[in-house]
């Protein structure tokens, strides 16, 4: 079992907590003959250093339409220069609309954006990714945008935000929405939807959110 945690230092992002919270609990030291054997000392600086590092790094999901009105890009891609300035990693649907005004946004602010592709093959994504992921599956990857945020910023849109804001909603994950589809929290498990103006708001209480997810389920 040791080793599994300990092959090297490809596991950090996967197992970083659980590797850290691992090592407090059996109260590892440098002259455990087990851990020598097993290389978790020698590595124990990495996983550290990494995990104050990881834990920094917030997941935040931007949704809207594919037809916005101007007002709703200038908002989109004020939301992406704000979260490349917080260090977010910026998770969409890689596709037109607001997507792409984040998009653009975030590549303005030297950050990160991922894109999450309804189709099979690259081609129709906008350009101003920093990577993109392909899944065949058509509208359903709405579940992945959500699936692979922490928190979500809804601006604008019509069905098919709805059913990611929902889907955030449901798998208890807050929703930031700015002049989106009002969402309604009807089981305790269930995320929050709070209504903004702006996109300093929806910014700053997305990261809130976000981190607050973490340390509820780390």
């Amino acid at each position: 079992m040791i080793g599994h945690y300990t092959t090297g230092a490809k596991l950090v992002k996967g197992n970083y907590i659980y590797l850290i919270k691992f090592v407090e609990k059996c109260k590892i030291t440098k002259d455990n003959p087990c851990l020598m054997q097993c290389n978790v000392y020698r590595y124990r600086k990495i996983f550290d250093f990494s995990y104050k590092i990881m834990g920094k790094m917030l997941y935040i999901g931007v949704i809207g339409g594919t037809q916005p009105e101007d007002k709703y890009r200038k908002i989109a891609y004020d939301v992406g220069i704000k979260l490349a300035e917080k260090k977010a990693i910026v998770i969409c649907g890689g596709l037109s609309g607001i997507m792409e005004e984040v998009s653009h946004g975030v590549r303005d602010g030297d950050g990160t954006v991922i894109g999450i592709l309804p189709g099979d093959m690259r081609g129709n994504e906008n350009g101003y990714l920093s990577y993109s992921i392909t899944t065949g599956i058509g509208y359903a990857r709405n579940f992945l945008v959500v699936r692979a945020s922490e928190a979500l910023i809804a601006i604008d849109g019509s069905n098919g935000t709805l059913s990611e804001g929902s889907f955030a909603i449901s798998e208890g994950k807050d929703v930031i929405g700015i002049d989106s589809h009002l969402l309604k929290k009807t089981k305790s498990h269930e995320g929050n939807y709070y209504p903004v103006n702006s996109a300093d708001e929806a910014v700053s209480l997305a990261l809130e959110c976000a981190g607050k997810f973490i340390r509820k389920h780390s």
